[in-house]
């Protein structure tokens, strides 16, 4: 695989023990409800997604960090609202950093997109219709 490619990998997590059971997703709906960016404030090799209906989470399928301006989305379809992201720093959801709950779809048209930010001493996630991020 070429560097710069987002290969991904879906991370199914059974709440039930923490068990973490990884799948290969073939690839990525460009035009998803919600879109997770790697900011590059800090490393993260995975993101956990729980919905109403099913979770899961993504990660580079070769081991790999993922990288400042990777970006990957996410069907709200599979998932359910409202949606809780998990950035962590171990590839199968360990160590995680910060988490984010949205409440419902963005408006016709939209989307949310993600962002990982330095918040003090910590992280915390935000979302916007825009990208990148405005303060």
């Amino acid at each position: 695989m070429k560097k710069g490619i987002l290969a991904v990998l879906i991370v199914s997590v059974l709440l039930a023990g923490g068990l973490v059971v990884p799948a290969v997703l073939s690839g990525c709906d460009p035009g998803g409800d919600v879109v997770f960016v790697q900011t590059g404030v800090t490393e993260v090799g995975s993101v956990l997604t729980e919905g109403k209906r099913s979770g899961g989470g993504i990660c580079n399928a070769d081991g790999s960090l993922m990288l400042e301006g990777d970006s990957f989305s996410i069907s709200a379809e599979e998932y359910g609202w409202p949606m809780t992201l998990t950035a962590c720093r171990g590839l199968m959801g360990e160590d995680p950093i910060a988490s984010l709950q949205i409440p419902e779809a963005a408006a016709e048209g939209e989307r949310w997109f993600v962002f990982l930010v330095k918040d003090g001493a910590g992280y915390q996630m935000r979302c916007s219709t825009t990208w990148p991020l405005e303060e």
